[in-house]
């Protein structure tokens, strides 16, 4: 199968490893699976392994049939981040057009050449923020 997907319930993100050259509807069909199964939160984050994809058969009409797709499949998934690991600045520019293109699909998007730094990214987003404030004259107050 050109798509595999699972879902790592500790970190709730979903993976989805792209190889060779999958059409859409193959696309889809696989995220249907997961849904269908029911265990997967709507709230999970993923990360699509593409450093073994085939990105020379991805014309512009394919991107956009992606994108329409994307937007349906945006209609039960809540809140999440969807990062993208790549090979190399082409595969980059494919995926940054079709986030340009995607408005309203996502709110949280990002491109990495290393699934670590995709995972990173992804923690980083669920770690709540420490804000530090200045007080007047200088210096840094400990956060409460």
């Amino acid at each position: 199968m050109p798509i595999e997907v699972h879902y790592d319930p500790g970190s709730n993100t979903l993976f989805g490893r792209v190889i060779g050259d999958p059409a859409p509807d193959e696309i889809i069909a696989s995220f249907e699976l997961v849904r269908a199964a029911g265990t997967i939160p709507v709230d999970a984050d993923i990360i699509w392994d593409m450093r073994a994809m085939d990105f020379t058969a991805l014309s512009i009409e394919r991107l956009r049939d992606i994108v329409k797709r994307r937007k349906k499949l945006n209609t039960y998934r809540a809140d999440c981040a969807s990062a993208y690991v790549v090979l190399g600045p082409q595969e980059e520019r494919m995926i940054r057009l079709m986030i340009a293109v995607s408005v309203g699909v996502q709110r949280r998007e990002a491109i990495f050449r290393s699934m670590d730094k995709a995972k990173s990214w992804l923690r980083g987003l669920k770690t709540p923020q420490t804000t530090v404030t200045a007080p007047i004259g200088g210096g840094t107050t400990p956060p409460p």
